[in-house]
């Protein structure tokens, strides 16, 4: 077909462009996509870790957005891989008509000055300049997307070892408070039975103080009680001894005053030799019953001395 020079050149898809294009420069080699990185990661459920909610609501946004710069990376490498494509294909057919041109038999001969042959390469350094600056921009796009991806997930990589720097800072202060606070209960706990101890010692202590003190008392009030009963038992044997004693006296003044009637009735009666005898037998008792008086006091004299009287009488 003709160009709008009038002149002919072949279209693109014909055997000849195809011919052209076998014979052109390899097809540019597709950059593999980057490595899909799992969707959602998987954590144990620990006890007293984060909170599920908010761990599970973080990581769903940061793999939906990891998901969107991976699909826009892709369709940035796409469009990259199109627009070369589309270079190449633009080189490939300049190449094929630069070929065709001179290789078409009765090919009318190359202008010169102002002619076909300046416009046609003006034409093919303005396609190649074209296909060249494509390539540039789409490798400039698909490394700035490139870049863009990678610092925004540096970004996000690094809020995420923040937040869990920060949430690690957090647990760790909230686990030394427990601990201290865990500390200071059993401390409390200790000096509440170190309390309870020394209460339990000092009461059983004042409890064998007073023991002992009223054992003491008990052992005070049972030896005055045996010292007063020893006493009284002594008093009273005191008082049998000289009751005794004085009955005694009683006796010995009764048998000497018997004596003394018994000789006075002799005497009157005229029985001098069984009054003899008689007075002889009361005087041979008579000291033995007359020594208690020497060591009687006023009161067996005094009672003696009424017997005697009666007697004289």
């Amino acid at each position: 077909m003709t160009d709008s020079f009038g002149n002919y050149s072949p279209v693109v898809g014909t055997p000849m462009a195809r011919k052209g294009a076998h014979a052109a420069v390899p097809q540019p080699r597709a950059v593999p996509p980057p490595p899909r990185p799992p969707d959602r990661p998987q954590f144990e459920v620990a006890l007293r870790g984060y909170d599920r909610t908010a761990v599970d609501a973080f990581l769903d946004a940061h793999v939906a957005e990891r998901q969107a710069l991976r699909h826009e990376l892709e369709a940035s490498e796409r469009r990259r891989q199109q627009a070369e494509q589309r270079a190449a294909s633009t080189e490939r057919e300049n190449r094929t008509l630069r070929e065709g041109r001179a290789a078409a038999p009765g090919a009318p001969p190359r202008p010169t000055g102002d002619g076909f042959g300046l416009r046609v390469e003006k034409l093919l350094r303005l396609a190649e300049q074209e296909a060249g600056e494509v390539r540039d921009a789409a490798a400039r796009e698909a490394t700035a997307l490139l870049e863009q991806a990678r610092a925004r997930a540096e970004q996000h990589r690094h809020e995420v070892e923040q937040e869990l720097i920060t949430r690690s800072t957090a647990l760790d202060q909230q686990a030394a408070q427990r601990a201290a606070e865990q500390q200071e209960r059993e401390q409390q706990i200790a000096d509440q039975l170190e309390a309870a101890r020394s209460e339990a010692q000092s009461l059983r202590d004042a409890a064998e103080r007073a023991a002992r003190q009223r054992r003491a008392e008990a052992e005070a009030e049972a030896d005055a009680v045996r010292a007063r009963a020893e006493a009284e038992a002594r008093r009273v044997l005191e008082q049998s001894r000289l009751e005794a004693d004085r009955l005694a006296a009683v006796q010995g003044g009764a048998r000497a005053d018997i004596a003394r009637l018994v000789d006075l009735l002799a005497v009157e009666l005229g029985d001098a030799a069984p009054a003899g005898a008689r007075r002889g037998a009361a005087t041979a008792g008579a000291p033995r019953a007359a020594e208690p008086m020497t060591t009687d006091g006023p009161e067996v004299a005094g009672e003696r001395a009424p017997a005697t009287a009666s007697a004289g009488r």
